[in-house]
């Protein structure tokens, strides 16, 4: 019921348990005012409704992201053992390599190197007579000697890229190419042919070789 400049206030219709709204008349003015504060009341309940959700929902995306960091943990060890296995049974031993038919002998003599620049050019050829493996299954047959990185630089062309050829590096290559223990000791004869070459001129036979300067 309204009277002039009176309002009357109608109780809440949901009070809420155990509340108990008070019909009364109160002035108009009074009257907004009691509104304006229930306004602002609502609006801050759903204000504290809504950041509760969200908090909620921050929670959970949290929970999420740590759930799939350990799942990460767990998975990634395995996958790397699993790498690793399945690596080791693609390589496998080297499969024995079949010689040329006579007149069609295309390996190439180590024994007739003279510098490093050769030897590595003749590894180069060896290796494609070899079927020409993939530098991870050359890597994964040497036994952990070297990186399929090392496999690739040790006879590249570009001496900068190549790492020091040493004896263990390329007895290594040569076992992973499916080479026998005679080419192996014939390859080691190689590289200290050419290591004496370097040092003094001649090869073990006597023969003087003329060394030529890289190119600049």
């Amino acid at each position: 019921m309204t009277r002039r400049g009176m309002v009357t206030i109608a109780p809440d219709p949901d009070p809420g348990p155990g509340r108990v709204e008070i019909v009364t008349v109160v002035p108009e003015l009074d009257s907004l005012v009691l509104t304006e504060q229930r306004r602002q009341r609502l609006k801050q309940a759903l204000a504290e409704h809504t950041n509760a959700i969200r908090g909620i929902t921050r929670e959970g995306e949290r929970a999420i992201l740590v759930a799939q960091a350990l799942s990460d943990q767990e998975e990634k060890p395995s996958r790397r053992a699993g790498d690793r296995n399945a690596r080791k049974a693609a390589a496998g031993p080297p499969p024995p390599l079949l010689e040329d038919v006579d007149g069609y002998d295309g390996k190439p003599d180590p024994l007739s190197c003279g510098t490093e620049e050769e030897l590595c050019a003749a590894l180069r050829e060896f290796w494609q007579w070899a079927g020409a493996p993939s530098s991870r299954t050359v890597a994964g047959r040497s036994g952990g000697a070297f990186s399929h990185t090392t496999v690739c630089n040790l006879p590249a062309e570009e001496q900068r890229r190549r790492p020091p050829l040493t004896p263990a590096y390329l007895q290594s290559l040569i076992r992973a190419l499916g080479g026998e223990e005679e080419e192996v000791r014939q390859w080691t004869t190689a590289w200290r042919q050419v290591r004496r070459i370097s040092t003094s001129g001649t090869r073990a036979n006597g023969t003087v070789v003329t060394l030529r300067r890289a190119a600049d």
